[in-house]
């Protein structure tokens, strides 16, 4: 059987810096001024990123390919991923659009909830990098299927296509878009 660390790996789609805050009291009340949490941090966040990452931690040759905002969030995620050894040619860095940007509360049960700023992922689509990423590829995992509007719909076919003749397995995972409380970020619309 082959060892997986052999595999290359590209990981396609979300990439977004998480604010995670935890210990968010419930039920919140917003008439009191300051609430204190058990922490807050900056984290890398995205399926797509949080596959690469945990692949190339575990020895994987691994590629990322999404976008991310030419600002300061995206050159903190830029260096994270760089740091891990995991391959950038297929990501991009728009100087037009920031970087996707989520405030995760999470509850003392373990309740969460997402407070989501859209940015570059919005706006990304397939092009020749991504391709060809895909042709040095084992493995393609697209992460957060139907996350990314660019990609909905016939452009996922197509790598989905591309990757199948070129001999690629193909993994998913996918967002629902459900209790998602604003039209606006609601996939399909």
């Amino acid at each position: 059987m082959d060892n997986p660390k052999n595999k290359r790996i590209v990981c396609l789609g979300l990439i977004v810096a998480d604010i995670l805050v935890r210990g968010v009291p419930t039920p919140f009340d917003f008439d009191i001024d300051t609430h204190f949490v058990n922490e807050i941090s900056l984290q890398s966040g995205g399926d797509a990123n949080n596959q690469a990452q945990t692949l190339a931690k575990l020895g994987s040759q691994v590629a990322i390919a999404g976008r991310i905002g030419h600002d300061a969030i995206g050159e903190i995620l830029y260096k994270k991923i760089c740091s891990l050894g995991i391959d950038t040619t297929a990501l991009e860095i728009a100087d037009n659009c920031k970087t996707d940007f989520s405030v995760v509360l999470i509850t003392e049960t373990g309740k969460r909830t997402f407070l989501f700023q859209p940015g570059g992922n919005n706006d990304f689509c397939l092009g020749k990098h991504i391709y060809h990423a895909v042709e040095q590829a084992n493995i393609l995992s697209l992460g957060s299927l139907r996350g990314l509007p660019g990609l909905d719909g016939n452009p996922v076919i197509e790598i989905l296509h591309y990757a199948r003749e070129k001999g690629v397995v193909t993994v998913a995972d996918m967002t629902s878009g459900k209790k998602c409380c604003q039209k606006s970020c609601c996939l399909g619309q």
